[in-house]
């Protein structure tokens, strides 16, 4: 996330001309919430966010804090497994 707050503003302006003088010409900050599960290992973080996705369609969203790395691990190999079965046919 930190690249992407950095270079945002330039894209920003190089793209519109019609920026505010406020935008701070360094780069943004962010701040990420606490008390939410999060993905600070980069790399692909998609299954990690349809997990996110279902669990919080059931307005289940307090397991989503209490996540470990292990879990997250988990979550991935099942949803790799699931789209091989889905593409691959297991034969």
């Amino acid at each position: 996330m930190s690249p992407m707050a950095q270079i945002l503003p330039s894209l920003l302006q190089s793209l519109s001309t019609d920026v505010p003088a406020t935008w701070p010409s360094t780069g943004f900050t962010f701040m990420r919430v606490p008390s939410l599960a999060q993905n600070d290992r980069g790399g692909d973080c998609g299954p990690m966010s349809l997990k996110f996705i279902e669990l919080h369609s059931h307005q289940l969203t307090l397991p989503l804090q209490h996540l470990t790395q292990k879990q997250v691990d988990s979550i991935r190999m099942h949803y790799a497994m699931d789209l091989y079965g889905e593409y691959v046919s297991f034969s």
